[in-house]
Formats: C-alpha cells, sequence, structure tokens
C-alpha cells in the first residue's frame, strides 16, 4: 500500500479522522516522536533561533545509540498540544530524498508545510504534481548540499513566516494550495495499479463520496 493511500485509510477508515482542517493556535507544529541526530539538531537551532517560542511541538526520548547532544533544546518529552497555521517537518534522513508519511498527513489534513529534508526535496514534490508555498517562502535553500548551510537558510524562512500573527488570514492565503496539494493526492491514489490492496478507496469517486 503506497503512503498516501495508507494515510487516507488509517485516519479516514481506522481514526475516523476527516480531512477538515482545525482552527490553528500557534504559528508552527513539528512533530517529532522518532528523533535522530538531524532532527536533534533542527530542533536544537529552532531553540537557538528562538523559533520554539512560536512553535508547539511533540518530542519522544531519542535512540540511546545516537550521541547527538542538544545545547539549547532541552529534549524533554512532550505530547502536540495545539494546532499549527505551518507545520515544520524534519524529514526521516537529510541525506538520501524520501517522502515520509508525515508529508502525506500534512497534507491530508490541508495543512502548509516547509521540510527539513534533503537536497531538492522540496524540488521533488513539484515534479510529483504538489505546489509549494512560493508566495510566502523562498525556496532557494533547498538546492544546497550542505546540510547545515541548507538549515541555515531554510531557519531564515521560517523566521520570515514569524511576521504573521493572524493566522485566520494565513490559512485563506495558502487555502487554494492546501486543497490543491490534497486534491494531487486523491489522484496519485486513484491511479495506483494496487488498488485492491485497499478496496475502499479503489476510485477516485468512491474517496470523494466519503469525505
Amino acid at each position: 500500500m503506497s503512503l498516501p493511500r495508507e494515510v487516507v485509510y488509517e485516519n479516514l477508515f481506522i481514526k475516523k479522522l476527516g480531512p477538515i482542517p482545525v482552527q490553528p493556535n500557534v504559528l508552527f507544529n513539528t512533530i517529532n516522536n522518532n528523533p535522530k541526530g538531524h532532527t536533534c539538531q533542527f530542533m536544537d537551532r529552532l531553540a537557538q533561533e528562538s523559533l520554539l517560542e512560536h512553535c508547539d511541538y511533540s518530542w519522544k526520548a531519542k535512540d540511546k545509540r545516537i550521541t547527538v547532544k542538544c545545547q539549547y533544546f532541552d529534549e524533554i518529552e512532550k505530547e502536540l498540544e495545539h494546532t499549527g497555521a505551518f507545520n515544520l517537518i524534519c524529514e526521516e534522513n537529510v541525506a538520501q530524498l524520501i517522502v515520509s508519511k508525515h508529508l502525506y498527513e500534512t497534507i491530508y489534513f490541508k495543512q502548509p508545510f516547509i521540510c527539513y529534508a534533503a537536497v531538492n526535496y522540496h524540488k521533488h514534490l513539484q515534479t510529483l504534481g504538489f505546489k509549494l508555498y512560493d508566495n510566502l517562502i523562498d525556496y532557494s535553500f533547498d538546492s544546497i548540499e550542505n546540510a547545515a548551510e541548507r538549515l541555515n537558510e531554510l531557519l531564515k524562512q521560517i523566521k520570515v513566516l514569524t511576521r504573521y500573527r493572524n493566522f485566520d488570514r494565513l490559512q485563506n492565503i495558502l487555502k487554494s494550495q492546501n486543497a490543491y496539494n490534497f486534491n494531487v493526492m486523491w489522484h496519485i491514489i486513484n491511479n495506483e495499479n494496487n488498488a485492491t490492496l485497499c478496496p475502499q478507496l479503489n476510485t477516485l469517486q468512491k474517496f470523494k463520496k466519503l469525505i
């Protein structure tokens, strides 16, 4: 089962959660339930730049084999408590281009995103048919080969987003892109060759009737 199909199946049929955007009460969310070394670096830099003041996050204890130490982030375990207007995604790998379930869940709930991921990750999303939020974000960081330098430039774009204090206005600005990306995910599911693995979603028309 593909990741888009799995995300829709789990949320719509198992959790009974429809793709209805929730009213945000904080600017950013970032979910980190399986932190790796680069996840620690990401959160540490957010803390260093005082960006966690605008963010609610989840954090689970990292594997003891991960030796990366945080200087600014306290690494205290916590659950996500608030809904963000924008999702900061730290992908599972920043050396290899992998689109994770986390990205598709963000698209399913019609939430905008910006990602710390492998080089040209956002460009790859465009090749899949998704729209970026280039009316607000300069994606020149995406092509930087060095991961640390790429993160530094990404943080500059996250800082730019902190100018938006009216979450309703931000949602309205990005509403059309969120809806477009959601529809792209519909079509990915509809065009799969393995639709029999999840017959409830075997056609776009049936999927639409469930929304």
